[in-house]
């Protein structure tokens, strides 16, 4: 089944629970804030439990992340427009491994970035090291003439 944007856009509203699956996907994500403000309230020392919020948020992520992934999946690959429920058991795999494929290939990125600026400064830097020796007087004389 081919799926155009507006179809993906529109194709929410026809699953019947579109606004309870819509809902515990934003309130999953105001957990670790309210926990940190809570947090905030009562403990002096934050260190711990802004990284178990990080923690938190980041499984959050995961689920959230492979929820989207399956339910476009769903759309793309059968004639269902319904969305994914949250109770899948396939959430945080899909999540995790579309997470761990994301790291990956930001660090191809660095890495040809970082060999690529190498290449690049070194050749700018010879043709740079190169001009900086050349005598323009003696250039002047054939221009000139």
């Amino acid at each position: 089944m081919a799926i155009s944007l507006c179809d993906a856009i529109t194709s929410i509203k026809k699953d019947e629970k579109y606004v309870s699956k819509t809902i515990t996907g934003g309130l999953a994500f105001l957990i670790p804030v309210i926990f940190i403000i809570i947090s905030g309230l009562f403990f002096k020392d934050n260190f711990v439990v802004n990284v178990f919020s990080c923690l938190i948020m980041f499984v959050i992520s995961i689920f959230v992340t492979g929820f989207i992934f399956l339910t476009g999946n769903k759309q793309l690959n059968s004639d269902s427009l319904n969305m994914t429920e949250w109770k899948d058991s396939g959430l945080f795999k899909i999540g995790f491994k579309t997470c761990i494929a994301y790291i990956l290939y930001s660090i191809i990125l660095m890495i040809f970035s970082l060999i690529a600026g190498l290449v690049l400064g070194l050749v700018f830097g010879l043709i740079f090291g190169l001009l900086k020796n050349i005598n323009f007087a003696s250039l002047q004389i054939f221009i000139f003439v």
